[in-house]
């Protein structure tokens, strides 16, 4: 692997992906978009870069309101070679859920109804990282986001090539 194209000089798309991934974290920017801790026993909750309302706990269900101040990197776009070679999701989409005090059991992870996970009272009680879910809401909102970048990097690059062009 190497960061550097096919003309020595421009990377593609993954190796500018290899340099991203590795600046930001050389900058010692965190890879936290919330951290959302729920204890269903006591009906309490810890919240980092994220507000959480209207909570509802039981040892059988959990439900509340979650209001983040960041949304997940979209991992799912990535393409396969930088999946396999960079943690991604762990290292700069980081959407912890963490729930104790539930039943034994599987529980159901929905968000906004549509339900983006299937999770045993010990995995919930780890935490798990709903950063990882393409299927979640922030996760679609996130892909909008990276389109109007591409949308708005390719009209940049209509816009100087077509400069050049005139001459």
């Amino acid at each position: 692997f190497t960061v550097s194209g096919d003309d020595r000089v421009h990377p593609n798309e993954s190796q500018a992906l290899f340099v991203f991934w590795a600046l930001v974290r050389a900058l010692g920017e965190g890879p936290l978009v919330s951290r959302v801790s729920v204890n269903a026993a006591k009906g309490t909750h810890f919240a980092e870069n994220a507000t959480v309302t209207n909570l509802e706990a039981s040892a059988t269900k959990v439900a509340f309101t979650l209001d983040e101040k960041a949304l997940p990197f979209p991992t799912d776009t990535l393409p396969q070679d930088v999946i396999g070679r960079l943690p991604f999701a762990h290292d700069l989409s980081r959407e912890e859920l963490q729930v104790t005090g539930l039943e034994p059991g599987r529980y159901a992870l929905a968000i906004d109804g549509v339900e983006v996970g299937v999770y045993d009272d010990l995995s919930l009680s780890l935490g798990v990282n709903v950063g990882e879910s393409p299927k979640t809401p922030q996760a679609l909102q996130a892909k909008k986001v990276l389109a109007a970048a591409h949308r708005r990097h390719q009209h940049a690059y209509f816009c100087r090539d077509w400069y050049w062009t005139r001459y």
